[in-house]
């Protein structure tokens, strides 16, 4: 099975703004690098979680039709 991003996500989880205020970051010097910060968390999460934080678009590309006749749709949306 191939998993192709069809949409990505049109934002992050959290905000810049939300994670400057927990750090108490007052500056914007380094606002590139929390950023970049954020994106790698939220890549890092849903590949191991397998779940997605914010909504996708996906197109999965089978080679044949799975055995046991389900299709495990994944990243999936977290379960609250």
């Amino acid at each position: 099975m191939t998993s192709i991003l069809l949409i990505a996500p049109p934002i992050e989880p959290i905000s810049l703004d939300e994670v400057k205020t927990f750090l108490r970051v007052e500056t914007g010097d380094d606002d590139a690098l929390i950023a970049a910060l954020i994106a790698a968390a939220h890549l890092h999460i849903e590949s191991q979680t397998q779940l997605a934080l914010v909504t996708q678009s996906w197109r999965l590309v089978f080679d044949c039709w799975p055995r046991h006749g389900r299709i495990a749709v994944r990243p999936g949306p977290p379960k609250q």
